[in-house]
């Protein structure tokens, strides 16, 4: 398992490739398969380094357990200065906080300049693997929310963060990597399952190895061979990707781009949601009160909710983030 010691972290050639913005040779130039969203500007804009990747081939840094020194480091260094476009025009969010001005974007090599508002989440935890000084307000303002407000944010920032914590991780058999406090992932069921697997792992996985129990090939080397596939597995519609809130009056009349940005956003080719409407009056009503009177499921799982569990730098997102 490829873990280049001593090499900067920006400087290893995993994080080179994946933060490749074109193609050199100017032939790949969309996702493959391709993923929009709900609306014409709502996508995942196109990143080379990141065309081909999927929940079968996921690079090497999902597999890790533990940050490598070098990570550490790196999060340690200076955020990177404001995006400028095409047109030498600093870059900021298409749909800013009502009331608020617009938010900088700020350069972060291995993220889109907008994010699908159904982008799958374990595409969060991959973008922060492999820049751990992204923060939650530089994920949540290439979303496009139509009528954003600071609560909205805060909902969306806790319904992902608790997704990723209480869904993904156990089912991946990841630990989190930005656990701030005594109570974060680090000192729960999820650390605590997580590494109990990986010592009773038979046979032994490679040393700060998840491979074996985590999806994909368990020996790369062997390749996609009878017994060398750790598949992915089961998960309930909806559980797996971002759940941006869309009122009916902000379907019905989105907001514009902004000027600076609406010609780049029309040359993005996005990632889709898989075919997947927003399911807009194709679901019973989960929020009412269930039998007898007890909660819905809906209710008594509420991933708006604050979480401990792994709060990704949370507090600092409130105040050092890019919104000043």
């Amino acid at each position: 398992m490829a873990q280049y010691p001593g090499v900067p972290w920006n400087q290893r050639p995993d994080y080179l490739a994946l933060t490749q913005r074109v193609d050199p040779a100017g032939v790949v130039t969309t996702y493959n398969p391709a993923r929009p969203g709900i609306s014409a500007t709502d996508v995942t804009s196109f990143v080379y380094g990141q065309a081909t990747i999927t929940p079968n081939n996921w690079p090497e840094i999902m597999y890790y357990l533990h940050p490598p020194a070098e990570w550490t480091a790196f999060r340690g260094t200076p955020s990177p200065q404001q995006k400028i476009d095409a047109n030498a025009q600093p870059m900021v969010e298409r749909f800013p906080r009502q009331g608020l001005p617009a938010r900088p974007l700020l350069d972060f090599s291995i993220l889109p300049d907008t994010i699908c508002s159904q982008e799958e989440l374990w595409w969060i935890e991959l973008w922060r693997r492999m820049d751990p000084r992204i923060r939650w307000a530089d994920i949540l303002m290439r979303i496009e929310v139509p009528n954003r407000t600071t609560d909205s944010d805060r909902k969306l920032q806790n319904s992902t963060n608790n997704l990723i914590n209480r869904h993904d991780h156990p089912r991946y058999f990841m630990l989190a990597w930005h656990s701030t406090g005594a109570h974060g992932m680090r000192s729960n069921r999820v650390m605590t399952m997580v590494l109990h697997e990986v010592a009773v792992a038979n046979p032994p996985l490679p040393p700060n190895s998840t491979r074996g129990l985590t999806p994909g090939l368990i020996n790369p080397q062997l390749g996609n061979v009878v017994g060398n596939v750790v598949p992915q597995p089961p998960q309930r519609d909806g559980q797996s990707r971002l759940r941006v809130p869309l009122l009916p009056q902000a379907q019905a009349n989105l907001p514009q781009p902004n000027q600076i940005q609406r010609a780049q956003v029309q040359n993005n080719q996005g990632r889709d949601n898989g075919g997947r409407s927003n399911g807009a009056g194709q679901k019973r009503d989960r929020t009412g009160p269930g039998p007898k009177g007890r909660p819905s499921k809906r209710q008594a799982q509420d991933f708006t909710d604050d979480t401990t569990d792994d709060n990704m730098d949370t507090g600092s997102d409130e105040t050092t983030s890019s919104e000043v």
